[in-house]
């Protein structure tokens, strides 16, 4: 809209210039990041992205340039070193040790958004710029940090499988590559139409079949053919015994039917049961025309026991899934929050859950979250970990029966009476450590 106003004909009668930081600009910010990424298709100068050559970025002005004073970080070789001399030219590696030395004052105290905050006033480098400093509760330094890793390092996105699930004539779901489709990484995406994307997983099934339950399911569904908004569909599996995402399915194919048959063929892939959004009625339905309503889990009794469910239904799709309300979603956003700061198994310190996502487009959404706009992958995630949390407690639940059982069986009862039971005040003791 605003091109014509520099321009007379074909000709450029003057310059645009575009600026700031997510900071200050908040939920638009998204938008800025995809001028700024992808300067040339905006008629925007271009530039080197310092650690990738082949990918263009706009003009980044690192904090490190200008810092005026002295180098504070007593550990630095450039410790008391001017950062700007009497010329006007920056010292970087003295303002960036600086700069480094500052961060991590503010990381060991207990206030994580002053430390969010000093990294987007003061970035390093353009994605940092791009951290918001409101909105978004979820971790979004981490995402970045694995963004970075991502998109510099093509290695982890190259061994992702591109997928179709094939159904055979004896009801068998096979594996096959798609050669076809194109998985949706871009976020956000102007519109959802002709955006049918594939499945892609990031971890093959442990076994050809594995146990029933291993594998978990977040599903955001969606009913109608056509959209207005810019909706997908989306589904993400996960390993319980590891903690990690390994599939995703997202997209918006020709009919919601075939969405619903994609995302059936992935749960029988992976023997896994799927928490959904039950507010949709139609994946329900489909469901229940295949035979398969036992991939939906029931309505999580979590929901239940944290007072988020005023009403338990009895029959139909409400017996299955959940119910989005306000309280059910901001639970939810909770759980995500704590999944994404928690250690991931079997890494090295400061590796956490969030270091572990191969999806691209689930980090930009959780970078970009707010309250007003479509993240349907974070819809996604929030359902499964409502689904993984109840699971949790189903188990912890289970075995605090069984422990209370065996600490009351009449062999220690009868033997050492109900005062001397000395197994009994060994299980209970495990409990409370529990």
């Amino acid at each position: 809209m605003s091109e014509p106003l520099i321009k007379d004909g074909a000709y450029y009668t003057g310059s645009c210039l575009m600026f700031g930081s997510a900071g200050s600009m908040e939920n638009g910010s998204q938008y800025f990041e995809e001028i700024f990424t992808s300067p040339s298709k905006y008629n925007m100068l271009e530039f080197d992205e310092p650690t990738n050559s082949d990918k263009k970025i706009g003009l980044f002005s690192s904090a490190a340039r200008g810092r005026w004073g002295k180098c504070r970080d007593p550990k630095s070789v450039y410790y008391g070193v001017e950062m700007v001399d009497k010329d006007g030219n920056s010292n970087i590696e003295a303002a960036t040790e600086d700069i480094l030395w500052e961060r991590e004052n503010k990381k060991r105290s207990s206030d994580h958004k002053a430390f969010h905050d000093f990294i987007t006033q003061f970035p390093l480098n353009y994605r940092e710029a791009f951290l918001r400093s409101k909105g978004s509760i979820f971790p979004t330094q981490y995402c970045n940090e694995r963004l970075a890793e991502l998109e510099t390092n093509n290695t982890e996105i190259n061994a992702i499988w591109k997928t179709k699930l094939i159904q055979t004539s004896d009801g068998v779901i096979e594996f096959s590559l798609d050669y076809i489709h194109e998985p949706i990484r871009e976020f956000p995406i102007k519109d959802n139409k002709n955006m049918p994307g594939c499945i892609e997983i990031f971890e093959m099934p442990y076994q050809d079949t594995p146990n029933f339950g291993v594998y978990i399911a977040g599903i955001d569904p969606y009913d109608d053919d056509e959209s207005q908004t810019n909706s997908l569909g989306s589904v993400l599996i996960m390993n319980t015994l590891t903690n990690r995402i390994v599939a995703e399915y997202t997209g918006r194919p020709q009919t919601a039917k075939d969405y619903y048959e994609n995302v059936r063929r992935l749960l029988i892939y992976y023997n896994a049961v799927a928490n959904y959004e039950n507010n949709k009625k139609g994946l329900f339905a489909y469901f229940e025309n295949k035979n398969c309503l036992h991939l939906l889990c029931d309505t999580p009794r979590i929901l239940k026991d944290q007072q988020l469910l005023k009403m338990v239904y009895s029959s139909g799709n409400n017996m299955k899934g959940t119910t989005a309300t306000e309280q059910v979603n901001k639970y939810a956003r909770e759980l995500v929050k704590t999944w994404m700061y928690e250690a991931a198994y079997s890494a090295e310190d400061g590796v956490t859950n969030t270091h572990t996502i191969k999806s691209i487009a689930l980090l930009k959404e959780l970078i970009f979250w707010n309250s007003d706009g479509n993240f349907d992958r974070v819809s996604a995630l929030m359902m499964l970990m409502i689904l993984k949390e109840d699971r949790f407690k189903l188990v912890a639940s289970e075995e605090e029966d069984r422990l209370n059982n065996m600490a009351n069986h009449p062999f220690f009862t009868k033997h050492y009476g109900q005062q001397n039971n000395i197994m009994a005040d060994i299980i209970q003791q495990r409990l409370a450590d529990n």
